[in-house]
């Protein structure tokens, strides 16, 4: 029997990945995680559904040039083993920018979906070893008007 108003449901096995590349060049960095966050969850998608994987990959180029907000200090606490003992404080540095963005693209991730930081390319030059997969660029984010999936 065929129901009229059936909702179509992806299986797990159901491949449908696209690349995108964005360029960060003098964009915030909350603007970039945010939008880079429901590209991995797949979101954009019309198939899109809570339970099934369905994101794409993102290359993200030019990091290096990412607006950080100069007023907030980015702080990394290491929490030694030992109780009672003090935290060490280490301040980010541009070697570690990419720990950075990471970090705050993981923290926008449901709990059990952070094994989507995987599909994240992170390239601080303009240049990207990622041709053959035919990517998309982006060059705003405003995505919901500018891709048409």
């Amino acid at each position: 029997m065929k129901f009229i108003n059936s909702t179509f449901l992806p299986n797990p096995n159901y491949k449908n990945r696209n690349w995108f590349i964005l360029d960060c060049k003098y964009k915030s960095l909350g603007h970039i995680s945010t939008f880079v966050v429901s590209l991995l969850l797949g979101k954009i998608k019309f198939d899109y559904y809570p339970s099934i994987d369905n994101g794409d990959y993102i290359i993200l180029i030019n990091t290096k040039y990412i607006v950080l907000n100069k007023i907030k200090q980015y702080i990394f606490v290491n929490k030694p083993g030992r109780p009672g003992t003090s935290l060490k404080r280490k301040r980010y540095s541009d070697k570690i920018l990419h720990l950075i963005i990471k970090k705050a693209i993981k923290g926008m991730l449901p709990t059990k979906k952070k094994f989507l930081l995987k599909r994240l390319k992170l390239e601080n030059e303009s240049y990207h070893n990622y041709s053959s997969q035919n990517p998309i660029y982006i060059d705003s984010l405003q995505f919901k008007n500018k891709l048409n999936i």
